[in-house]
């Protein structure tokens, strides 16, 4: 018998009606319209029929079955209160969802569930703060003490925020135009007290139940079904009387240490020897990143000083200028370019009016071909086969093996191993082949905090100091899916949304536009040539800003030793929270290109963001930021371009990169800002022209493509600075 007190029985409101007799025709139909989603979901075919009848009748009779514990600590456990127990596939149990975060407006007339946008997952800590019946509700679900005396009210929701992702499950839903949504719920108090385990007893799959449309009053109207979800549970195998229900919370894992990184902030119990081993390897790789560093990448020490002028010495000259190429004498080259364009080659202001080349419809007349999807397989020998050459042949925008740079799964997995651990790169995981390492660092981050809070000398890193992550789906744009958090089970859950993932590590102590926001830099990259040893690679002398629409509030003790002006008063900052974690207005510069999000922020030019970091940190020497950005990017793509043997050679190939750049403050012991270290965020493939998005820009940049198209396809050096 178990020594915890028995919470739960049949709750008020559950319907426990018994079964009625079935209608052939409504359980035919109910096969029709579930069948395939029963199969996918494996229910077992001898429980469709009482399926079907406890869905038709409404009966929600768990708690005729099973009961709630809950020990000294406020953990909750559903068991069997059945003296006979329960037998495997006897019986299938209807399981009600709590609370729901889907793509649906927001209901605000209903607390039980409580549904909001998807795209507003922040709005969860306003609602919670404005409905105490929520409050109370999953409170008590999650094991939060709601009664506790003295405790503020934002005290109680972030404790309930804190746990939200240990309960929360999710499914995906199909919209228009073939894109799928993700709904993340929270199932009752019976569904949320199944516990895990790696032997589970029951079975708990999410399941949308159809209901058929009905005729309305209006006839011109279209029927539409009723959608309702809902959890189904049943067990897989014989459970005794008082024993635990337990379901495996990850079954799509199957690699033991896989399945414990995945469940080492979610679950207790966990195995100590492989948790031992994630730290443990942990170690090992950035020791092996450290030492490939140490010889320079891949090929021996191949990168030069960071401010040593001489580094172009001996460089291989520049190509010859393309329209000279093609047929020996100057002549205007014919530019194709599909309707959907980043670089707005069509545009009337800021676009391509350099005389030498001239915009064509026809794709077979040209000779330059400026695309913005990938070449297609059959389009690659012409490109990229053995034996293209310059004379008489068309030239295109792409590189061979240009993913290792633009998918930031494959730059993630290629700088470690081309280049090591550059001072220019923060932590990064693939989250889909390197989960255990990320894991593993972050729980050593875990213990360097304790230690840290114990005043112990293994005291954490300044960089590391509050563990904060960002998930990043390996090949979104725009910002989307961005998951910044203290939570490793926050990040290793968003796995379920998108598998392809990278973790790296927040930027805690960004350098701040005017003091307040959070920005970076988009410098441009040019290349002409990746052939090994003779590179020619440039850099657009002007970058792109983009500034968050909210102040990134930073700690105190940084803050005020940030220049004090005049009698201007600091405001107090606070350490990283999980309140500006929730806001991607805060902690994400391009939050402006998510749905619903007004641009707020003013998108300064590359003269006003040096002016105003040097105005506010006056100890910054803007000529030494702009060789270690120089040195980055000399460093990312020789090594990631020679890290490829030679693949990437193409000499019909012309491309440019938007690199985004971040700066991350440099302390001294006494915790005062003194110099600022540029990092890499990632690459993307032919970035936008923002010369034509906005007034800023096509004041400051008109001959921004001009200057382009110039140097790749003419060897013109205007507004570029040559790297390689």
């Amino acid at each position: 018998p178990h020594t915890t007190s028995l919470l739960a029985t049949s709750p008020q409101g559950m319907s426990d009606t018994a079964p009625g007799k079935v209608i052939p025709e409504h359980y035919r139909q109910f096969l029709e319209l579930h069948g395939a989603q029963l199969q996918a979901l494996k229910v077992p075919a001898n429980l469709h029929e009482a399926l079907f009848i406890k869905l038709s009748t409404q009966c929600f009779d768990s708690f005729e079955h099973f009961g709630i514990e809950q020990d000294e600590e406020g953990n909750r456990q559903c068991c069997t209160i059945n003296e006979g127990g329960i037998r495997a596939e006897s019986d299938i149990f209807l399981i009600d969802h709590a609370l729901t975060i889907s793509d649906s407006d927001v209901n605000l007339l209903r607390v039980m569930p409580l549904t909001i946008s998807d795209s507003d997952v922040n709005l969860l800590r306003s609602q919670i703060l404005a409905y105490p019946q929520l409050t109370d509700r999953i409170g008590a679900m999650f094991g939060v003490d709601v009664d506790a005396s003295g405790s503020p009210k934002e005290t109680l929701t972030n404790q309930i925020l804190e746990k939200f992702w240990k309960f929360a499950n999710c499914y995906r839903v199909a919209g228009s135009g073939g894109q799928a949504s993700t709904v993340w719920f929270v199932m009752d108090e019976m569904g949320s007290a199944v516990g895990h385990s790696s032997e589970p007893n029951v079975t708990c799959v999410p399941f949308m139940y159809i209901q058929p449309p009905q005729s309305g009053t209006d006839p011109s109207a279209q029927p539409q079904p009723q959608l309702t979800p809902f959890s189904l549970m049943w067990p897989v195998k014989d459970i005794a009387f008082e024993d635990y229900v337990e379901r495996d919370y990850c079954p799509w894992i199957t690699t033991p240490v896989d399945r414990v990184a995945h469940l080492a902030d979610w679950v207790s119990g966990i195995d100590e020897d492989l948790l031992a081993q994630l730290t443990t390897g942990a170690d090992y790789h950035r020791e092996l990143l450290a030492e490939i560093t140490s010889k320079g990448g891949i090929g021996g020490n191949v990168f030069k000083a960071r401010h040593d002028s001489s580094f172009m010495e001996g460089r291989q000259a520049p190509l010859p200028p393309l329209a000279r190429q093609l047929d020996g004498a100057a002549r205007v080259l014919k530019v194709f370019t599909p309707s959907y364009d980043p670089l707005r080659l069509n545009s009337s202001y800021g676009g391509l009016s350099h005389p030498s080349f001239s915009l064509v419809d026809n794709k077979e007349d040209a000779d330059i071909l400026w695309l913005s999807e990938p070449l297609k397989a059959e389009e690659t020998a012409e490109f990229w086969g053995e034996g293209a050459m310059v004379d008489g042949a068309r030239f295109v925008n792409q590189f061979p093996y240009e993913g290792v740079f633009c998918l930031k799964d494959n730059l993630t997995r290629e700088v470690a191993r081309c280049v090591g651990s550059p001072v220019w790169w923060m932590p990064s995981y693939d989250l889909e082949t390197q989960l255990p390492l990320f894991v593993g660092h972050y729980l050593n981050n875990q213990k360097q905090q304790v230690a840290a809070r114990g005043e112990t000398t293994d005291a954490p890193s300044r960089i590391e100091e509050f563990n904060v992550w960002i998930a990043k789906p390996s090949n979104s744009t725009r910002s989307t899916g961005h998951v910044a958090s203290s939570s490793l089970v926050r990040i290793t859950r968003a796995l379920e949304v998108d598998k392809a993932r990278i973790a790296q590590k927040y930027i805690e102590r960004p350098l701040l536009f005017q003091g307040k926001y959070k920005f970076d830099m988009r410098f441009v990259v040019l290349v002409r040539s990746l052939e090994m040893d003779k590179e020619e690679i440039y850099v657009y002398n002007d970058f792109w800003c983009r500034v968050a629409n909210k102040p990134h509030r930073i700690q105190k003790e940084v803050q005020l030793s940030l220049a004090n002006k005049e009698g201007e008063t600091e405001e107090e900052g606070t350490s990283l929270n999980s309140a500006m974690l929730e806001d991607p207005e805060v902690y994400l510069t391009a939050a402006h290109l998510l749905p619903g999000v007004e641009h707020r922020a003013k998108m300064p030019s590359c003269d006003d963001v040096i002016a105003s970091l040097v105005d506010t940190y006056p100890f910054l020497n803007w000529e030494h930021i702009y060789g270690e950005v120089c040195h980055l990017l000399r460093e990312l793509f020789q090594g990631l371009s020679r890290g490829q043997e030679g693949k990437m050679h193409a000499p019909l190939a012309r491309a440019i990169y938007g690199c985004d750049i971040m700066l991350e403050t440099v302390t001294n012991p006494f915790n005062e800002v003194i110099d600022a270290q540029p990092k890499l965020l990632e690459v993307s493939f032919t970035p936008c022209n923002n010369a034509v998005l906005t007034d800023t820009y096509a004041k400051t940049y008109p001959s921004y493509v001009n200057d382009i198209f110039g140097c790749l396809f003419l060897g013109e050096q205007t507004n570029v600075t040559r790297l390689l």
